[in-house]
């Protein structure tokens, strides 16, 4: 015997269609817990005492980076150089390519465009916006789908027509949009590679991008350091030399015949064959000039002079080649290492390192040679050793600072190469291989690694192969089984939540419930009124009179129910239909009036239940047609245990056909009536029953519902809730610790998250915002809801201007291609959720929320469940460009519905045993 269905996900076919993401949003819940748990478990251990663990996670490691980079290269290959035709064309046995087209386009774009986001949060959501963008074609090309089925239904058999339609929906059905889902499936499953891969791909770039800024920077030092280097050795080498030419001085005589030469240009081209021939001709230029001057001049003192200012002006000529030298390397130290070694740069540097200075070099030996020669032939012996001693201590202070300036590069040296290590592994080595190398194991690790296993375990549990329903009665009873381990963990609404609305679609809730007492009295009423208009005069008195006899001397076994009712307002209306019974002139509307309200009165007092089981009875008697009742099913608890196929909460074309006869028109109104009546009567009711009515929601409904367990009334919609909250702040009638707050979420509101607390964001959109989602102007402790730090007294071509009327909004013009563009957007809250838990992890402080994901936040499918944020992701506003701002209001838990949240939370029902 089956067991028992008290709630809508225990219906498999509910299941899998008002909880699409049932079983995620389970496990998140638990790994999110867990997660929290194990660092709460290990902060405190020291790494030294978990050397079992430490090797655990290596192993782990290896395997686990290996495999992850495996599923996103597959993916990755396939859609940037993998053939989708061999497949394809066999598989679907094509003709021709035309209905590869729109994949081989996707492919092509991502192709031309991924490999150049280096960046992989750009990468991801590159591969996001198609996985959405697809869901979109698969869902449009859906409906395409039903809606030729529906024109082919309505279609007569014979049309001419219908062929050549019937073989287009064929080929829709079994080629095209399979197609199109098969290639989904691969967008979704390259996408939630990224899980795994995100991270350490993020490192890779992090540490690549930080590694050049860093080399870039020590570089900087090390240049400061290169260039006064570089002089004090080249003022080393001179003064080297030089204390070389006084120790033994040159002979004259062995340089005069190179200084009557005039022309050396071919001897140093000989010499220096790889030195540029316009640096030889610098050289070769100032010797001609020296040799024609020598000439010129008879005086050996003014000889003497002469060559001194030409080792001057070639000294001067070697040091701007150095110069030269130093900016090249600084120059191509900082390139990327994608220049080819043919650059001019490159060629020019190694010009004048390999060749270029020694010939310039020779040169000024020379000539300081020569000038040394003249010098020895004057100066006395005592002036010559005093020179050498001056060269002596020079030098000696030469190589001090020379020493001083090597000890203080070194480090930066050892740093730089430690930078161009990380820069020289590519980033496949860095993904697939884990070495604690990389960065030391800690006790954070340790708790992701475990974190990491729990997920693993969960995983398999919830593979494919298995039944969702089977997969859920093992979440749920591991999540029961935390509420009772630590009930005081998990508030009551937290734990009506997570077992009742996680995974639950996202779609308004308007719509999805309508009272079936309310539609009971409808139909009561109706068929009254239609026995009572085949009632004689003779029948209404006698009546008439019963009912007056029932009322005045009522008898509690056969009386009506309103006749025992002593309330007065209850018994001022029985006076007024009494009174006009006794009425001639009244009587047949009195009774009628009388006998609704008797109809009402009684169905009112109605549980739900019974009222389903009227509507049941009604059913089984063939007083509701089928489309009626198919409806009423999907409005009512009735679904529960009435759904049995996918298409549960639509009509067939055959009850719409139904649906639309004549003789159904009374019916009909009363239907629309009844679920125009109650369109958002969900609202009410839960915050009445506290019962799980909804079969869907969005953010702001799921946070009313959560206010509502939580004993509060908020107003609808996003901003009805914002209104609320500063309505109740400002009066400062609600008591409690701490007291309710509006804040804004800036630095140093970061304790404010806490237990059921709302975050409410806001967005500019390019659209004015409805009543429902428009942001107001407000100021909540000197704080507006645009900071000031983007506001500006005037605003500048291309900058945002603010404006402030019953709606905030800004408006800039900036130039795109020559043309003048104005922009304008309008502030609207974007998004609601409430705060389930403030905690630690081994990443650092989260915030446990339970709200719906955006269909951009999950491309799969939308759902509603547990969430988990970093604290610093929170506090961040998006920048001015992408504004994101958010308040946070609080107001401390009213008047607990006990009795409601204990049928609903009855683990017996739950857990069905």
């Amino acid at each position: 015997m089956a067991a028992p269905m008290y709630f809508q996900w225990q219906n498999p076919v509910l299941l899998k269609t008002i909880y699409p993401r049932r079983n995620r949003k389970l496990a998140d819940f638990l790994i999110y817990c867990k997660e929290i748990e194990l660092w709460e478990e290990y902060k405190d251990k020291d790494i030294k005492d978990l050397d079992d663990e430490v090797k655990a996670y290596i192993a782990e490691r290896d395997r686990a980076v290996v495999t992850a980079y495996k599923a996103y290269r597959t993916e990755y290959d396939y859609f940037t150089i993998g053939d989708i035709r061999t497949p394809y064309l066999g598989k679907y046995k094509l003709k021709d390519e035309k209905e590869l087209a729109p994949i081989q386009e996707l492919h092509r774009a991502f192709k031309d465009n991924l490999p150049k986001r280096q960046d992989v949060r750009k990468e991801k959501n590159f591969v996001a916006y198609y996985a959405s963008a697809w869901q979109e074609k698969v869902r449009r090309l859906e409906e395409e789908v039903v809606r030729r089925e529906r024109r082919l239904t309505l279609m007569h058999p014979d049309h001419r027509d219908r062929p050549a339609l019937t073989q287009e929906l064929q080929k829709l059905k079994e080629v095209t949009l399979p197609l199109l889902k098969e290639e989904r499936e691969r967008l979704l499953k390259f996408l939630s590679t990224y899980n795994k891969i995100e991270k350490r791909k993020l490192e890779f770039y992090k540490k690549t991008e930080a590694a050049k800024t860093e080399i870039r920077s020590v570089q900087t030092k090390l240049d400061a350091l290169h260039t006064p280097l570089q002089r004090l050795e080249a003022e080393g080498r001179e003064l080297s030399t030089a204390l070389a030419r006084l120790r033994t001085p040159p002979q004259r005589k062995a340089l005069d015949g190179y200084f009557s030469m005039a022309d050396v240009f071919e001897e140093l081209s000989k010499q220096y064959p790889q030195a540029d021939p316009a640096l030889i001709h610098v050289i070769n230029g100032i010797h001609k000039r020296l040799v024609s001057d020598l000439r010129a001049l008879k005086s050996h003192d003014v000889q003497r002079s002469k060559i001194g200012d030409y080792v001057h002006e070639l000294r001067s000529k070697y040091n701007e080649f150095l110069r030269e030298a130093s900016r090249l390397e600084s120059q191509l130290r900082g390139t990327t290492g994608t220049t080819g070694q043919h650059d001019p740069k490159r060629t020019r540097l190694d010009m004048l390192q390999g060749s270029g200075l020694k010939a310039v070099e020779s040169e000024l030996d020379k000539v300081s040679d020569y000038h040394a020669a003249f010098e020895h032939e004057q100066k006395p012996q005592a002036d010559w050793t005093r020179m050498i001693q001056e060269k002596e201590r020079l030098l000696q202070e030469n190589q001090k600072k020379i020493l001083r300036l090597k000890e203080q590069a070194v480090p930066l040296e050892e740093e730089r190469k430690a930078k161009e290590s990380i820069l020289g592994m590519t980033e496949v080595e860095y993904l697939v291989r884990f070495t604690p190398e990389q960065a030391p194991i800690t006790v954070r690790d340790i708790v992701r690694g475990k974190v990491e296993s729990y997920k693993a375990s969960l995983d398999q549990k919830m593979s494919k192969e298995r039944p969702e329903e089977e997969i859920q009665q093992e979440l749920l009873e591991e999540i029961v089984r935390r509420f009772k381990e630590k009930p005081r963990e998990y508030p009551l609404w937290l734990q009506y939540m997570v077992i009742h609305f996680s995974g639950m679609r996202y779609a308004t809730a308007h719509g999805s419930w309508a009272d079936p007492k309310d539609l009971l009295v409808s139909l009561r009423t109706a068929a009254l009124e239609k026995d009572f208009r085949r009632m004689d005069d003779d029948d209404v008195e006698a009546m008439s009179e019963q009912r007056i006899s029932a009322y005045e001397t009522p008898d509690r076994s056969t009386a009506p129910k309103l006749a025992l009712d002593t309330a007065p307002k209850s018994k001022e209306k029985v006076a007024v239909h009494l009174k006009g019974l006794k009425s001639p002139y009244r009587r047949r509307e009195a009774l009628l009036d009388l006998l609704l309200e008797e109809e009402k009165y009684e169905i009112e007092a109605m549980r739900p239940e019974a009222a389903l089981e009227a509507l049941e009875a009604m059913r089984d008697e063939k007083t509701i047609p089928d489309w009626m009742w198919r409806e009423i099913v999907r409005l009512t608890d009735l679904r529960v245990k009435e759904a049995n196929d996918p298409n549960w909460n639509k009509l067939s074309q055959e009850e719409q056909d139904q649906k639309n006869e004549a003789r159904y028109g009374e019916f009909r109104a009363i239907m629309n009536k009844w679920k125009q009546d109650h369109l958002t009567g969900w609202r009410e009711e839960h915050d009445r029953s506290n019962r799980l009515i909804v079969t869907s929601s969005v953010c702001n409904e799921v946070a009313e519902q959560i206010l509502h367990l939580r004993g509060h009334s908020p107003s609808g919609g996003l901003t009805g809730i914002v209104d609320w909250y500063m309505r109740i702040v400002n009066e400062g009638k609600v008591s409690g610790t701490p007291r309710p707050y509006f804040v804004f979420v800036k630095q140093g509101a970061e304790g404010q998250y806490r237990e059921g607390a709302n975050i409410l964001w806001l967005r500019f959109v390019h659209e004015r915002p409805n009543p429902w989602r428009v942001a107001k102007p407000l100021s909540v402790n000197g704080d507006r809801l645009i900071p000031d730090q983007y506001r500006r007294g005037r605003a500048r071509e291309e900058e945002w201007a603010y404006f402030e009327s019953d709606v905030v909004s800004r408006r800039r013009t900036r130039k795109v291609e020559k043309r003048t563009v104005k922009d304008e957007q309008w502030l609207r809250w974007i998004h609601v959720a409430t705060v389930a838990k403030v905690a630690e992890t081994a990443d650092g402080p989260v915030v446990l929320t339970f709200e719906t994901a955006l269909p951009y936040d999950d491309p799969s499918v939308s759902a509603v469940g547990i969430f988990k944020h970093d604290l610093q992701n929170l506090m961040w506003d998006g920048g001015e460009e992408y504004y994101n701002g958010s308040f946070i209001a609080y107001l401390p838990d009213g008047p607990a519905p006990a009795s409601d949240l204990k049928e609903m939370l009855d683990w017996n029902k739950i857990l069905r045993r």
